[in-house]
């Protein structure tokens, strides 16, 4: 059971939810999900070719995430199987349901702090967590707190990023009229402050560069 958006969604989880229950199913494993968005109305699944993915919609917890130990031994106990629970998502909102620390869970996990802030480094430090890193700093981060994971890089779906993709007969920089010798640097720039943060720190990414 992965718990994170539903496969069915566009959001970045969705799509790398999507491409992990592929590969999963292509190894002939049986899967589920456990939506803590994109799934309101009751359960669905998604289709890959070898295989469905139940998706079990969320609840009412603000990350749903209340009813994930409920819905992870209802899976076991359909499918029969002793079973894995991967967390795709942020692993702080999960820290409050003491429910989980019953369970084994492999933690794939986001580090977005220049440091691991201390909501994440407790739970990865618990004995039943067992973290994944996923990109290389996230994974030097992880060692230089005195966590032992393992390093596991996202997905990428390359029938749509590739080296020389076109559309409609032109590369990107033809559409945008870039010239081919210049270097493009591009980012995910959704700064939605809210008055304690501004995410994806568009400040900083400019600083870096």
């Amino acid at each position: 059971m992965i718990y994170s958006n539903s496969p069915l969604t566009q959001s970045g989880y969705g799509k790398q939810t999507k491409l992990l229950l592929d590969q999963m199913h292509k190894a002939g494993l049986r899967t589920a999900v456990a939506a803590n968005f994109g799934a309101d109305t009751g359960f669905s699944k998604y289709t890959t070719r070898w295989g469905d993915t139940v998706i079990y919609p969320r609840d009412f917890s603000k990350w749903g995430a209340a009813a994930l130990d409920k819905n992870y031994k209802h899976f076991r106990e359909q499918s029969g199987n002793p079973g894995m629970l991967i967390t795709l998502f942020d692993v702080w909102p999960l820290a409050e349901y003491k429910a989980l620390d019953q369970i084994q869970i492999h933690a794939w996990t986001p580090c977005d702090h220049a440091y691991i802030i201390p909501a994440v480094k407790n739970f990865l430090d618990k004995e039943n967590i067992h973290p994944i890193a996923m990109a290389p700093d996230g994974h030097e981060q992880m060692k230089s707190a005195q966590i032992k994971s393992t390093y596991i890089p996202h997905a990428v779906d390359t029938s749509v990023y590739f080296p020389g993709a076109e559309a409609d007969g032109k590369t990107g920089k033809d559409y945008m009229g870039i010239d081919s010798d210049r270097f493009v640097f591009g980012t995910v720039a959704a700064n939605k402050a809210n008055g304690q943060v501004h995410r994806k720190a568009l400040a900083e990414i400019i600083m870096a560069f």
